[in-house]
């Protein structure tokens, strides 16, 4: 793949934040993450992360949501001429706590 046509993590943290808000919620997550990965087939891709406010909302999201967030990011990736297909993964603050206190 051509990496010219590569956005930048920081491109795709604000064009997935951009598509959560409006599958998600605007106050339902608090941030997004983007790193490099590779697929199953050792292809580029993207490792996303998204933090979600809490435990509650990750119960009370709409249905759909995460998948429609996947879908309507893989295709504005494919519009920009990024084709990593992106990873989603999610989580909460307690999430976030809990990892770090086992780093510690």
């Amino acid at each position: 793949m051509d990496t010219a046509s590569q956005l930048s993590h920081e491109e795709i943290d604000a064009l997935v934040s951009d598509i959560a808000r409006t599958y998600i919620g605007a106050g339902n997550f608090t941030t997004v993450s983007t790193s490099g990965t590779t697929d199953l087939d050792g292809a580029p891709a993207l490792d996303i992360k998204v933090v979600l406010a809490s435990e509650a909302t990750a119960t009370a999201m709409p249905v759909g949501a995460t998948l429609r967030t996947l879908t309507e990011t893989r295709t504005a990736l494919l519009k920009q001429g990024d084709q990593r297909f992106p990873f989603f993964r999610y989580s909460t603050p307690e999430d976030e706590s809990a990892a770090a206190d086992d780093e510690e």
